[in-house]
């Protein structure tokens, strides 16, 4: 409690100091900064009495370090080991709605199989995946698949041909009853006529409602949605998001793996940016609403990308996973490339995220201490950061969201 008090103390200052130079700055904008501020305060004010504290903010998943390799023949009687995930480490609790965002083939859906427990006969998983708090064991994962975790997978080509959606969604007669059944395929607006329909009669966007009902009709705790949206127009695809973020809303943890970050802005607590199979920022939905409030340079990229910023394309490709530089993943592309970027970059605390780089942010010059992971970095973080028992604990004040070092207005 001692460590929350401070940083609301913190917050407080902060907002009094930005008063301050309002008002002695004075001029015409002077109102119209002041109307900011307060309306920062209220924002503040009805986050911590809304949402966050329907639900006591158990964490449901956290992943540390989790590795992903596959061994391959490479000739006729070498193998290689291909490291497809390196180092990911991400957390979700309940009410919570986290994305990983990442282009096409940089190990997304991979994570997804990791978390279940399904990967191909020839991959390797690495690391530590907790549920609750408790290691998510190959023995534990069978008893909590299809129950309190579920996985929305990528293609509706899932759904059995042969049977019947209503007794599919069931999961057979002897399972569950259908009367569950039809009131999970109501909930999605399926009318009774679709029980008796097979998946080859169905649209597009029915089938992905379908998916949806088969896994939250025993009330899962954890969603894993992988990639829920493919082929869908806007509209559409925000209709399926927001089935989403109701399960959210209503105190499951929902994992969500997209490559649409637009999509993701919408409906997502928190982003998770994902680079040639690892995470290269966490940063919250707001931090996204301006350039400067973003660490990592791809992720930057990615905001200039969208088309209300310009549209602007990146040079270069992400890397295939044989091709990987040492260091940084980003390095070859990044416009702030240092040789110490190809030396081992740990996941560090920034300015209220999570970060994988050298020079984050603003900076031009290796933040000091960054090479060394987050101990050499203890004691030298601004009053703004946040230590990673804090991000442990699940602790993230909104002051981190809108203030930049110094309480400065981003």
């Amino acid at each position: 409690m001692l460590l929350k008090d401070d940083h609301e103390e913190k917050r407080r200052k902060s907002i009094k100091r930005e008063r301050r130079k309002v008002r002695e700055k004075g001029g015409k904008e002077a109102p119209m900064q002041m109307e900011n501020i307060k309306m920062y305060e209220k924002t503040e004010k009805s986050e911590k009495t809304g949402k966050q504290k329907k639900f006591e903010r158990e964490e449901l998943l956290r992943i540390k370090h989790l590795s992903v390799t596959f061994t391959q023949y490479d000739g006729w009687f070498s193998r290689k080991t291909l490291p497809v995930i390196r180092d990911l480490s991400l957390s979700v609790s309940r009410g919570e709605m986290v994305a990983v965002v990442g282009s096409s083939g940089s190990g997304k859906s991979l994570l997804a199989h990791a978390v279940m427990g399904v990967l191909p006969y020839n991959g390797k998983c690495g690391g530590d995946i907790y549920y609750k708090g408790e290691q998510l064991t190959s023995k534990r994962i069978k008893k909590l698949r299809g129950h309190e975790i579920v996985l929305v997978p990528q293609s509706v080509s899932y759904l059995d041909p042969l049977m019947k959606v209503g007794e599919q969604v069931a999961g057979g007669k002897e399972r569950i009853s259908l009367e569950k059944s039809r009131k999970a395929l109501a909930r999605y607006g399926l009318d009774k006529e679709v029980d008796h329909m097979y998946p080859f009669e169905l649209s597009g966007g029915m089938a992905r409602r379908v998916l949806i009902g088969t896994a939250v009709v025993e009330q899962p705790q954890l969603v894993i949605a992988d990639e829920p949206t493919p082929g869908l127009h806007m509209e559409a695809a925000l209709r399926v998001l927001s089935h989403f973020r109701e399960i959210a809303d209503q105190g499951a943890g929902v994992l969500l793996i997209t490559h649409d970050l637009e999509l993701a802005l919408k409906t997502a607590d928190k982003i998770v940016v994902f680079y040639a199979g690892t995470a290269v920022e966490e940063a919250d939905t707001v931090d996204f609403n301006r350039e400067a409030a973003l660490r990592h340079p791809y992720t930057r990229a990615l905001f200039r990308a969208m088309p209300e910023h310009g549209f602007a394309p990146e040079p270069g490709i992400q890397p295939y996973v044989r091709d990987l530089p040492e260091g940084c993943p980003y390095g070859p592309r990044c416009p702030k490339y240092k040789t110490e970027c190809s030396k081992e970059v740990s996941y560090v605390p920034y300015q209220g995220g999570l970060v994988r780089c050298i020079c984050p942010g603003d900076e031009n010059e290796i933040l000091p201490g960054i090479l060394s992971g987050p101990a050499g970095l203890k004691g030298q973080m601004t009053s703004e950061q946040i230590t990673s028992e804090q991000m442990a604990s699940g602790q993230r004040s909104g002051e981190y969201n809108a203030w930049g070092k110094e309480g400065v207005s981003l």
